[in-house]
């Protein structure tokens, strides 16, 4: 009997040193187009994405500036363009970010689903959009633009169908586009209040970048939703985000966005107020761009 359970506990101690490895290392998910079905939903739990869903995630806080900022990204599933990349027809997904009622970026995300429910990240076409202090618009660049096959980039998962905590894998893998995101599943929270809606069993998702070491973020996801919070700037300790995002529900609907934007334009006709006084009490000089 000794001798049996000795053997367990090794058996046991094996199986968990090699786990520990296992998630330890980063994983290079294999891509293979014909584990995907044309015109297959994209319903994993965590990770579900329907045409036409629409989710709005908003930030509000102080920069280092001492200014008021409002940010604010909608995202929406649509139906074009829907390209075909490294042979399989992809989701895409519309994501408008917005600061102060100005819009920052738009991007379409391309996202496909396997056969074995792991959600791929294949992409995404980028559109910067830049101002001066004044919020005149001077130009456009597609800067952290990528797409699987071209320039050597491979797709990653964004989000696995089995949830192993400890488990780490690359979203994206672009190196010569500075696109090297991994994910690392972090936690299963309980429950979790967002926006006055309490969520339970919500999956935490550490988010880290090698060309960025000292970016990390948390992603919350709640099953059969999706996303509920982001928070941005973890120090080293994973705490102290500098800015949270938390998912409106709809249930404000179209009203509480036009108060959102009229706030919005009322906050910038200030700061732009505020930024040209300044400017005369140091005899014209205007400050530079705004950090966060």
């Amino acid at each position: 009997m000794t001798c049996i359970m000795h053997h367990l506990v090794l058996t046991a101690l094996a199986l968990a040193l090699a786990t520990s490895a296992a998630t330890a290392e980063t994983l290079r998910p294999k891509f293979d187009p014909d584990r995907f079905t044309p015109g297959d939903a994209i319903d994993n739990k965590y990770y579900p994405l329907k045409r036409g869903d629409r989710v709005v995630l908003n930030a509000r806080g102080v920069d280092d500036e001492d200014e008021r900022f409002h940010i604010k990204n909608v995202l929406r599933v649509v139906a074009s363009p829907r390209p075909r990349i490294e042979g399989v027809r992809v989701t895409a997904q519309l994501d408008k970010e917005f600061e102060n009622g100005l819009l920052l970026e738009k991007t379409y995300d391309y996202f496909a689903q396997d056969e074995r429910g792991n959600v791929w990240y294949l992409g995404e076409d980028v559109t910067n959009y830049r101002y001066d202090d004044d919020g005149n618009l001077i130009g456009t660049d597609s800067e952290s633009a990528w797409l699987a096959g071209r320039r050597g980039a491979k797709p990653g998962w964004i989000m696995p169908a089995r949830q192993i905590i400890g488990q780490r894998y690359f979203q994206e893998i672009a190196r010569r586009d500075e696109a090297l995101d991994k994910g690392k599943t972090h936690a299963i929270l309980d429950r979790l209040r967002v926006g006055g809606t309490v969520y339970r069993d919500v999956l935490r998702v550490l988010e880290t970048n090698p060309f960025e070491p000292n970016d990390r973020e948390f992603k919350y996801y709640a099953p059969r939703v999706g996303l509920i919070r982001v928070e941005e700037g973890l120090n080293k300790k994973l705490k102290n985000p500098e800015v949270v995002y938390n998912r409106r529900t709809d249930s404000r609907g179209y009203r509480a966005e036009r108060a959102d934007s009229r706030r919005d334009r009322a906050e910038r006709a200030g700061a732009r107020r505020d930024r040209a006084a300044r400017a005369d009490n140091r005899g014209g000089q205007r400050p530079g761009g705004r950090r966060r």
